[in-house]
């Protein structure tokens, strides 16, 4: 038996009990499994273990109970963990997942081997709806405040942002790629724009096609 197989079935013993119980019993169980997640990944004073955490939330997540793990995700960036974790929950939303790290530091001058793919696990397009949306909410919260702090004009405090902007998948890059995420960041912000580029490449198709029969 494996360490992973055994750390499976250490976050699946407390579900699996609770609901042989059932009722208050049952609620119980689940909070400790939420509770084991985020002392599990609490940066600060916890163990600031990522895969451990994550795979906390994937029993929830396998058990039914969505909205716990998702009320779980939303205390990640800013208290306990960072927006790398909400890029890194995407990849195994999407069945990627990743071992390694994001991208290589090259400010060091060292080399990093690219982040590797894990196992691939069913998809879940509900729990990747939802990181891209609650990624993308704080990055237009983030651009308000930017844009109300230039307004203001010197002598403006300066704008308390997150860092959202720093670990969020750019399109064709290293963590695009590890996360299967820029793509789907890139329509939740800007809809018109990836509608009419959609439009345009189908009207193209359709011109290329039309200009192929005349020939």
């Amino acid at each position: 038996v494996t360490n992973e197989e055994q750390n499976k079935t250490s976050r699946r013993g407390p579900l699996a009990e609770g609901e042989a119980l059932g009722g208050a019993d049952s609620a119980a169980q689940l909070e400790d499994v939420a509770v084991l997640a985020v002392l599990t990944r609490d940066c600060r004073g916890g163990k600031g273990e990522r895969e451990l955490a994550y795979d906390a939330l994937s029993a929830l997540e396998a058990a039914g109970h969505p909205e716990l793990v998702r009320g779980v995700i939303e205390l990640l960036p800013g208290t306990y963990g960072s927006w790398k974790d909400v890029v890194q929950l995407h990849a195994r939303a999407a069945g990627v997942g990743t071992r390694g790290p994001l991208r290589p530091r090259r400010r060091r001058g060292e080399e990093e081997p690219k982040a590797t793919p894990a196992p691939k696990a069913p998809a879940d397009e509900g729990l990747q709806t939802f990181l891209v949306k609650l990624m993308a909410q704080q990055l237009k919260a983030d651009a308000e405040e930017l844009k109300k702090a230039k307004a203001g004009g010197e002598g403006t405090k300066p704008p308390t942002l997150s860092l959202a902007g720093k670990w969020a998948p750019r399109e064709k890059r290293a963590a695009d790629e590890a996360s299967g995420m820029g793509k789907a960041l890139a329509y939740e912000l800007f809809p018109y724009e990836g509608e009419a580029a959609a439009a345009a490449a189908a009207a193209g198709g359709e011109w290329a096609a039309e200009s192929k029969g005349d020939a």
